[in-house]
Parts: structure tokens; C-alpha cells; sequence
């Protein structure tokens, strides 16, 4: 069942809460650098993190080669400032005036942070060389681990890219974009399995923008099927969220379960980020 909250109203954390015992991961898509979705953020952090303390944070903002950049700053080695200027010579582009609230939290509460997608270089050269791009020297992400997509999450996807014009100018290629899509849902699902798989104790919160994870596909059908394969059934808890005037579906995309809560809020970005 899909339960619709309009933010400031949150959903039942206890709910939520009762939910995790069996699922162990909760997914929160959302639209990047909005306000009112990090105060959703923070406080099921907290919440969650009262409920079980072996909580992990996985953020798609953070690749997995930053991952010695997040360990140093939770470990107090450098200051928010110094991650601020290593992070900003990457190519991941997220604003850490807006995510760094929720690092300073994790720390805080002493809850780790994982980095999990590809790096945004490795993807952009599935773009123009295909899935065999993987496989160079410099790749952190075999294609041998890519769980290739489907008819639905395609059309799910065409009908997101096809609201950015700036995308479909010429030399669009769907086929490839959607197979860069597809590695990237890959890549973080794979991480997230490993961390759920580390320890059968833990607790993951993946945090990601939303085409990454609404009707179930991309991300959550990954992380069931590289788990399914070590012998372990889970089904992620799932949040997604709309602009209050924003259709429920995109066009062309009707009828099935979003995510199991979905939040309604006003927009409000402290700096424009168009990445999804």
C-alpha cells in the first residue's frame, strides 16, 4: 500500500521502524537540494538511529573512490571545509553546503557513511562507448556485475529524461543513457548488498535521487536480486517524493506503487542541481 504524507507531516516512524526489522533497508529518493526533504532525512536518521545503532548511511553523492575522503572527515583527520575543497575537484558536482548537514549528522550520531555509485566519469563513457567501457584499466565496476534493465523501467525512464529538453538534443541516444542509468543502479546496488551482507546486524538508509528507485526499479529490484543470489530475501522500504502541483506519475507512467510513502512538498532549492 502507498501512504501520502504533505510535508511538514511526516510518516510513522514507528511504522517505519517496525518495517526495517525485516527489511534492513530503507531507499528515500528524492528531488536534489531541497530543504524540506533534508529536514525528512535528518530526522528519519535520528529516528532510525535510535531504533538500531548500527546504522549505515549510503549516499549516492559520494562515489566509491571518495570513500577515504568520507572516512577522514568522519574521523575528525579533516574539517568540513578541506572535504568541501577535495570534493569540489571531482566530477560528482552534489553541493556540500546542502549534503554536508547530513554528514555532520552521521558524524554526529557516529553512524558511517558509504559512498556507492560508479564514478561520474566511468559512466559517462558507457554513454559513448558502451558497456564495454567498463572493463578498462581505470574501472572500479566489471560490466560482468551490470543487471541489465527492462522494458518498464525504460519506458519509466524516457518519459523522466523527455521532461529535460536540454537532453534530447542531437546525438540523443536513449540506449545509451539508459544503459549509463542502468550502471549506475547497478553500482549502488552492489554496495549496498555488500554492506547488508558485511554484517546481518545492520541497518542501511540509501539516499539517491528518485530515478533511481520509484515503482521499485533500478536500485531496489538490484539489491533483491544480488541478495536473492546469496541466498537472503529482502524487500527495501521505499520513500519518494513529489512537488505539490507535480502529476503522481510522469507521463505514460500510471497506475502502479511509486514507493510505499510518498511526501508531497513546496520546492525550495538553495542552489539550482538538475543531476537525477
Amino acid at each position: 500500500m502507498q501512504r501520502i504524507f504533505t510535508f511538514p507531516e511526516m510518516p510513522d516512524f514507528s511504522k517505519i521502524t517496525e518495517e526495517m526489522k525485516n527489511a534492513r533497508l530503507l531507499i528515500i529518493g528524492e528531488d536534489h537540494v531541497q530543504l524540506s526533504l533534508l529536514t525528512l532525512q535528518l530526522q528519519t536518521l535520528e529516528n532510525l538511529h535510535k531504533a538500531n545503532a548500527n546504522l549505515v548511511l549510503a549516499m549516492e553523492m559520494f562515489n566509491t573512490e571518495q570513500q577515504h575522503l568520507l572516512d577522514d572527515f568522519m574521523d575528525n583527520h579533516i574539517t568540513m571545509d578541506i572535504l568541501k575543497q577535495k570534493y569540489d575537484t571531482s566530477s560528482e558536482g552534489f553541493p556540500l553546503e546542502h549534503y554536508g548537514k547530513l554528514l555532520e549528522k552521521a558524524k554526529k550520531l557516529r553512524v558511517p557513511v558509504k559512498g556507492i555509485i560508479i564514478p561520474r566519469g566511468q559512466a559517462a563513457k558507457v554513454v559513448r562507448d558502451g558497456l564495454e567501457s567498463l572493463d578498462g584499466p581505470e574501472s572500479v565496476f566489471p560490466s560482468k556485475l551490470v543487471i541489465l534493465g527492462h522494458d518498464r523501467h525504460k519506458a519509466y525512464f524516457e518519459a523522466l529524461i523527455r521532461q529535460s529538453a536540454p537532453m534530447m538534443s542531437t546525438g540523443f541516444s536513449l540506449d545509451r543513457f539508459f544503459l549509463a542509468q542502468i550502471v549506475k543502479d547497478s553500482s549502488m546496488a552492489y554496495n549496498i548488498s555488500k554492506i547488508l551482507l558485511q554484517n546481518p546486524e545492520v541497518w542501511v538508509i540509501a539516499i539517491m535521487g528518485k530515478g533511481h528507485m520509484e515503482y521499485g526499479y533500478g536500485v531496489p529490484e538490484r539489491v533483491k536480486e544480488c541478495l536473492t543470489k546469496e541466498g537472503i530475501t529482502i524487500e527495501p522500504v521505499t520513500i519518494s517524493v513529489r512537488e505539490k502541483n507535480e502529476p503522481l506519475h510522469p507521463p505514460g507512467i500510471e497506475g502502479e506503487k511509486i514507493a510505499d510513502y510518498l511526501i508531497r512538498y513546496e520546492k525550495q532549492e538553495e542552489q539550482n542541481d538538475d543531476k537525477t
